[in-house]
């Protein structure tokens, strides 16, 4: 079972989903978590594939270049990373194993629809025959909180690069509100932590992953 995680910047993603693992773990699932940047593939040419991506995407300087290969260039890059990252994973996982990723492709979804070029219809059109995780977890945090959190924020997470004004907590907003949308239209669960601790939300998660695997 593929699990992951989406929210806005600063929404405490790879923390949750590594904590969830460590859960599931303790309960006697079979679990493991896997950073976005660096997948623990056992193939090696898979997982040297992936690192290659995974660099072009997030491993360059986030400046006005971005936009001299377009949109539709950084749609189809990040399409064949998480598609390739989904083959890989489903391939290596047992039914009864849970794979735990502390992100999926939908913040950059978000993000692109932001530019003006693409509706969020039709990004997600572009993308439709990408294969999806089987369930997706939501963690709805104000963009004030998640600000406070953040000592230092990257560029992108400021808004568009062309944009007149740009700021973190009016372009997170934004970006919630887009992913609010597709936890709506995919039926992913929304998980509010404010106030919450942090293991208390990841058993809140693991309980609902453990209720999915016996159902299957």
């Amino acid at each position: 079972m593929l699990v992951a995680f989406e929210g806005i910047d600063g929404s405490g993603k790879t923390t949750t989903a590594t904590l969830v693992a460590d859960r599931l773990s303790a309960i006697g699932v079979k679990a493991k978590a896997l950073q976005k940047r660096d997948p623990d593939i056992g193939s090696l040419f898979v997982r040297r594939q992936l690192r290659v991506l995974a660099d072009c995407l997030w491993g360059i300087p986030h400046d006005g270049t971005l936009k001299s290969l377009g949109s539709l260039h950084w749609i189809y890059l990040n399409g064949a990373y998480f598609s390739g990252l989904h083959e890989a994973v489903s391939a290596e996982t047992e039914p009864t194993q849970v794979v735990v990723l502390d992100r999926w492709i939908n913040k950059f979804v978000a993000r692109v629809t932001t530019n003006g070029e693409f509706t969020i219809d039709d990004v997600l059109e572009l993308l439709c025959p990408m294969p999806r995780p089987d369930l997706v977890f939501l963690l709805d945090v104000p963009p004030e909180v998640a600000a406070s959190r953040k000592a230092v924020t990257k560029p992108l997470e400021l808004g568009p690069i062309d944009a007149v004004e740009r700021d973190f907590v009016s372009y997170q907003a934004t970006v919630r509100q887009l992913l609010l949308v597709m936890a709506d239209r995919f039926g992913w669960t929304v998980i509010a932590p404010a106030g919450r601790a942090r293991d208390e939300i990841a058993a809140e998660v693991a309980d609902v992953v453990c209720s999915r695997l016996h159902h299957h």
